[in-house]
């Protein structure tokens, strides 16, 4: 069957027969705390933080704190970390076994995860060139990139050596392919009319709700931005969230979508459409199967609130049409505070929804 490593293969077969009984296994931890649900409120269903963070090193305790928890009680699913799905399959753990680093985001040794991630973050969002950020990516891309690495190595192209003719070939075609690419989606060269940028709103009788999220990483904080709106494009509600001990923005919009389903539960609006740029909390919630990845905890808690409208629908949109969601979500991160808001907002808020309102304003 052509297995690098059959001894490994057994490891991860004999994995698949795994099972959890909700026991923490940690070695350090206490003996008079062997359950996780020992390190849980019962009454607010919340993680007992001074507990974890006494029994636990910091950075274990953080981990530990990032769970989002269920609104209810439930039994304990297991969620495998090697792939999106939260399902553990042989083929994964054998990778993952092996080492291979295709599995799993690698960054140079030198460069921690954290570091590398903010500076292309803030590489991307940058106003320089297209060409500067595609050609200081490159860089890390065959200079440092470890996945990309062995795919030269498998391409018969070596980095380490002085390039030849057939090295520039192929780096002058991928880059060609690339910038074309990315001079194509570029805000600077729009695709569709302008009207096709722009918020759309609701049928009569239903108000729509945006969703997005500001991300820290360096600090695991985010927060959200909710906007709610009638047919008519005027505003309902607007409400921002922080939220602390979130590892990554697929947990911040997740989040973002929990508190928007949230808010509109909480101001008796029985007719929604939920709307956000996160394709993958959006699909995740219009599936028919059960959620087993990261976000599974917050899927559930916003697919239960179900029975508290009349209708409650989701759908994907462009992030130029959740202009005014992002514009709440940053102006959290600068107040820093919880915040909500009743038929009115920030003016800077009011003027952004306005300018939603892109019928209000033809072009001349």
């Amino acid at each position: 069957m052509g297995f690098k490593n059959l001894a490994k293969f057994n490891i991860a077969l004999l994995a698949k027969q795994g099972r959890g009984d909700g026991k923490v296994t940690d070695s350090c931890v206490d003996a008079n705390f062997p359950y996780v649900s020992d390190f849980i409120n019962s009454e607010s269903n919340t993680w007992n933080e001074d507990l974890i963070k006494s029994k636990f090193n910091e950075t274990l305790s953080k981990r530990i704190l990032s769970v989002q928890l269920p609104n209810m009680a439930q039994p304990d699913v297991l969620v495998w970390r090697g792939d999106r799905t939260g399902e553990y399959l042989v083929k994964s753990g054998y990778r993952m076994l092996l080492g291979d680093s295709m599995a799993f985001p690698a960054y140079p040794p030198s460069v921690p995860k954290r570091t590398a991630q903010a500076f292309f973050n803030k590489l991307w969002h940058s106003s320089i060139p297209a060409k500067i950020k595609i050609n200081a990516w490159l860089n890390h891309l065959i200079r440092e990139c470890t996945i990309s690495s062995q795919v030269f190595a498998a391409l018969n192209l070596d980095t380490t050596q002085e390039p030849d003719q057939e090295w520039f070939s192929w780096l002058a075609r991928f880059t060609s392919g690339f910038y074309q690419h990315e001079s194509s989606h570029s805000p600077s060269t729009p695709q569709h009319p302008p009207s096709s940028g722009n918020w759309s709103p609701s049928c009569e009788g239903t108000l729509k709700v945006n969703f997005d999220a500001a991300f820290d990483n360096i600090n695991l904080v985010s927060s959200s931005g909710v906007v709610i709106r009638n047919h008519e494009g005027l505003l309902m509600a607007v409400g921002t969230f922080i939220n602390s001990n979130i590892l990554d923005p697929c947990i911040a919009e997740a989040k973002a979508c929990e508190q928007a389903v949230e808010l509109a539960a909480d101001l008796n609006f029985h007719n929604v459409v939920v709307e956000g740029d996160s394709l993958i909390v959006i699909k995740k919630l219009q599936a028919s199967i059960k959620d087993r990845s990261l976000i599974c905890m917050l899927i559930q808690n916003i697919q239960r609130r179900f029975d508290d409208f009349m209708s409650l629908t989701y759908q994907h949109c462009q992030r130029n049409r959740n202009k005014v969601a992002h514009k709440i979500a940053h102006l959290g991160r600068s107040l820093s505070v919880s915040s909500i808001w009743i038929e009115e907002a920030p003016s800077v808020i009011e003027a952004a929804i306005e300018e939603d309102r892109w019928w209000n304003h033809p072009q001349a």
